[in-house]
């Protein structure tokens, strides 16, 4: 495609900086092939679905269903391309809240959130600062703070789950969660943030193996096979419940994150390792702007629960 000639390395991160041009060559592209591909899908759908034999019969079915995946995926990338270039900060500075989740303590999306970040966001230019405790919110929250739903507040005040930092993600439902950590943030820092991000330790270990091992502040060297082991276990042997810990995860968290922003490793490959993290769970993203949590939620980036009209079973850990 001339809108991209190096493909998806296109989107690669480079020095620090998240490409936002190509996102916006790429809108009028989208929007014709979803024309397309909505057009052939009427087409498809409106051919006789009776009175046929049974492997013409087949092969309708299956071009239908095709289709309607093919249309699904072409209007999240539309919708991405529309809303990521404000999320990236073309308009303004973004602020995000970035959690580092450790996986040992199951949370609802997915571990307990141990330490924090802000990462700044300025026209694609990413600033990551250094982690802190998720207690450091906890520490210094009010009494009480408005719940983010009716839901959240019946399933999780018995938990203190709104200002409790290490409760806050026991819903699985992650716009949920991330509402009530950029409340909990906004209290008791005095400043709202446009979003929240949430990472854990198999996404680490998935940037280490594309870009080499990392060094760690106060850890030393660590390759990828030796990511998730460290934080979920030997971290825990060698600190325990000292208030360091949490610390730590956090210097690992910053450690991979940003030998990810500045470009180390195969940019062809960058991009597939965040989709296989998006599609097994292991990074999530809200946005406080409607718009663009639409536009997240559409590509399976939000996290959000179904809402069937039926039973719903969805199995968390």
């Amino acid at each position: 495609m001339a809108a991209l000639p190096n493909g998806l390395a296109t989107f690669a991160p480079r020095e620090g900086r998240l490409p936002v041009d190509p996102l916006g060559r790429m809108r009028q592209p989208l929007a014709s092939a979803q024309r397309a591909v909505a057009n052939a899908r009427a087409r498809a759908a409106d051919t006789p679905s009776r009175g046929l034999v049974a492997p013409l019969s087949t092969a309708r079915d299956r071009l239908v269903a095709r289709l309607a995946t093919v249309h699904d995926a072409v209007r999240a990338a539309t919708g991405l391309a529309k809303e990521l270039p404000g999320f990236l900060g073309t308009q303004q500075p973004r602020r995000y809240l970035v959690g580092a989740q450790n996986l040992a303590e199951l949370r609802g999306t997915g571990g307990l959130i141990g330490a924090i970040s802000v990462m700044t966001v300025d026209d694609g230019a990413v600033e990551l600062a250094d982690f802190r405790s998720v207690g450091t919110l906890t520490r210094n929250a009010p009494e009480a703070l408005p719940a983010p739903s009716p839901d959240f507040a019946a399933r999780y005040a018995r938990y203190d789950a709104g200002t409790h930092g290490s409760n806050i993600n026991m819903t699985p439902h992650v716009p949920t969660a991330a509402k009530a950590l950029e409340r909990l943030y906004a209290a008791v820092e005095g400043r709202e943030v446009h979003g929240t991000i949430l990472v854990d330790p198999v996404l680490f270990e998935a940037l280490v193996q594309l870009t080499g091992p990392v060094t760690v502040p106060g850890v030393g060297e660590l390759a990828a096979d030796e990511v998730v082991d460290f934080v979920t276990r030997q971290q825990y042997a060698l600190l325990g419940d000292r208030p360091d810990r949490k610390q730590l995860l956090g210097e690992v968290a910053k450690s991979t994150l940003e030998a990810f922003l500045d470009g180390a490793g195969d940019p062809r490959r960058a991009v597939a390792v965040l989709g296989e993290a998006v599609r097994d769970g292991h990074l999530r993203v809200h946005a406080a702007d409607e718009g663009e949590q639409a536009a997240l939620a559409a590509a399976g980036v939000a996290g959000t629960l179904g809402d069937p009209a039926g039973d719903y079973l969805a199995v968390i850990a």
